[in-house]
């Protein structure tokens, strides 16, 4: 199976994102989950370049 990398700085076949067990009624509802997961992932990512940018001072955020 074919498998697209969360981001572009994390391995080829990086482990499945953490998906913590709801209980849902409808199928749509684990994509949701499964996206969510990736969107955290994403938003740790981005906060990890943010700080190292700010300890480099390059940027200032207010």
């Amino acid at each position: 199976k074919y498998h697209r990398p969360v981001c572009e700085s994390c391995p080829e076949s990086p482990e499945e994102p953490e998906i913590k067990p709801v209980f849902r009624p409808r199928p749509i509802d684990k994509e949701l989950d499964q996206l969510k997961a990736g969107l955290t992932h994403l938003q740790g990512k981005l906060n990890e370049h943010i700080n190292i940018s700010k300890k480099k001072g390059k940027y200032t955020l207010t």
